[in-house]
């Protein structure tokens, strides 16, 4: 079933047109970019600042950062796709999961980093 043969109950705009007119959806989408990146960000700093070998403890936050990041923006496409579906069925879009997943790592990896940072 193509675009332009999906059916389309009156009240919804097509598919291939903007549903949200404020572009609320579109902004968190690319906040949540924003915050992968700046994972990835800090983590290139973190590794950076420890410099070789890259296979000790004090490098942990840099990795995790890293793998936070890659999986923050791949996170990212995903729920902006699930968050169309749910505007156009009219599904509440509060669903506050991967902002207490995203907190609560960004808060451990900065306590890690501090005790790593007094360790040394």
């Amino acid at each position: 079933m193509g675009v332009a043969d999906e059916p389309n109950d009156g009240d919804m705009p097509p598919r291939d047109q903007v549903f949200d007119r404020g572009l609320q959806h579109e902004r968190t989408a690319l906040a949540w970019d924003r915050t992968g990146l700046a994972f990835l960000l800090v983590a290139v700093l973190t590794l950076r600042s420890g410099g070789p070998p890259f296979d000790d403890l004090r490098h942990t936050p840099g990795y995790v950062a890293m793998v936070v990041g890659g999986v923050l923006l791949w996170t990212a496409g995903r729920r902006y796709r699930r968050r169309e579906v749910d505007l156009r069925e009219g599904r509440s879009m509060v669903q506050p999961g991967l902002v207490i997943v995203t907190g609560v790592t960004a808060l451990l990896l900065s306590l890690t980093a501090l005790l790593l940072v007094l360790a040394s």
